[in-house]
């Protein structure tokens, strides 16, 4: 059961890059001394760490007693406190220490985070991949999803989209997996999938152009929706401007300036 100490403790583990290696991205959480060998889930035994080196922390090929050192740094304890926290023996002396990894900047969690989208939306083409495979070979939905922890409608999707656009070529690597979604779900996917591109479409406004296309009525009645809303903004303006003051005149230069850009 966590504990308001708990809680506070969990909160100052740092999260979005590797602190042995400073690798931006997904961590793991790792404990210095394993829970099975009785350590302790504090913040004093824990270290997040990249796969890659939570796999070498796990087959012991990074020593336990660096991963002290940085722990002890982050935490603003001694190393021997922080091996007696943990249920560690105090070493008579600890190893150099590592050189400190400065947490990654900016614009390289950014491009992390980029790439883990860019990552899933290929994922996703290959589940849609595997999984018609799968339904090619006869095998029911129903089965495959109880197999894959996932529900017959996300099948269908992944299987649908990825049909849609069974080749890397047919797809645009500029746009997301869902603005492929969206274009699978029409007649002509090809055609709304690089009219999105060409007008640099949001999904948002790829779904909206398809149900005006599909459904004119659609488009009129959207089309009175913000006409409503524009008529209720201005009646706000209205009424701010007849009273003067500050915020008339703040409106005032703002709407100025909206308009004249």
């Amino acid at each position: 059961m966590l504990t308001n100490e708990n809680t506070r403790q969990a909160e100052k583990l740092p999260g979005g890059f590797c602190e042995y290696c400073g690798a931006p991205g997904y961590t793991e959480e790792h404990h210095i001394k394993t829970r099975g060998s009785g350590g302790p889930d504090i913040a004093e035994n824990k270290i997040r760490l990249c796969i890659a080196c939570h796999r070498l922390a796990q087959e012991y090929k990074i020593d336990r007693l660096e991963l002290v050192q940085i722990v002890a740094e982050r935490e603003g304890l001694a190393p021997e406190e922080v091996c007696l926290r943990a249920g560690i023996p105090v070493p008579d002396e600890f190893p150099p220490a590592r050189e400190k990894k400065e947490p990654p900047s900016l614009e390289e969690l950014i491009q992390a985070y980029i790439n883990l989208d860019e990552r899933q939306d290929e994922c996703n083409f290959l589940k849609g991949q595997l999984l018609a495979a799968m339904l090619e070979a006869g095998v029911k939905k129903g089965w495959i999803a109880s197999q894959v922890r996932a529900s017959v409608s996300q099948i269908k999707v992944l299987v649908r989209t990825y049909r849609a656009f069974p080749d890397e070529g047919m797809r645009i690597p500029e746009l997301t997996w869902y603005h492929h979604r969206l274009a699978a779900y029409t007649d002509d996917p090809k055609k709304w999938i690089e009219r999105a591109a060409d007008e640099g479409w949001s999904t948002r406004e790829l779904s909206r152009a398809i149900k005006e296309e599909e459904n004119p009525a659609l488009a009129s009645g959207e089309e009175e929706k913000e006409m409503k809303a524009a008529r209720s903004a201005f009646k706000k303006v209205e009424e701010i401007l007849s009273k003067g003051g500050p915020a008339a005149k703040w409106l005032k230069e703002s709407l100025r300036e909206a308009i004249c850009r």
